[in-house]
């Protein structure tokens, strides 16, 4: 699973097997680690909830938790639908935005990626109105 953090948004990049993690045991955990010592480090979750009507994050203890009501998680993990996205409200009228996607295959490959798990990019799929 791949973060992606920029201003105030926050985005998860799952690839096929995740987003089948992810439906199967209810999470999907990564972790960085920044030095041997367990306390510096960043883990950051994507679990499914059953008690959440939308979807939210929170941060605490070098863990980021993003939480998406099953509802959404089946919906999304089930059809050609690509992200899901939200907007958290947070104190002085300022917001957190939350993407959460499925990760497309690069439309060149790049050497050093292992792209094998990932979404086929619907630019490299054929149509079936394209004749050969």
């Amino acid at each position: 699973m791949k973060l992606r953090t920029r201003h105030n948004s926050v985005r998860f990049r799952l690839t096929q097997g995740e987003v089948a993690q992810f439906m199967a045991d209810g999470l999907v955990c990564e972790r960085i680690e920044f030095s041997s010592v367990p306390s510096q480090s960043l883990e950051y979750v994507l679990r499914v909830s059953d008690e959440s009507d939308q979807i939210c994050a929170t941060f605490a203890d070098g863990r980021i938790v993003v939480d998406v009501p099953i509802a959404l998680a089946r919906d999304w993990s089930f059809s050609a639908k690509v992200g899901l996205e939200a907007t958290q409200e947070l104190a002085h009228e300022k917001t957190l935005k939350i993407l959460i996607e499925k990760d497309w295959a690069c439309l060149k490959p790049r050497e050093g990626e292992d792209e094998s798990d990932n979404f086929a990019h619907p630019q490299l799929r054929v149509s079936p109105n394209m004749s050969t």
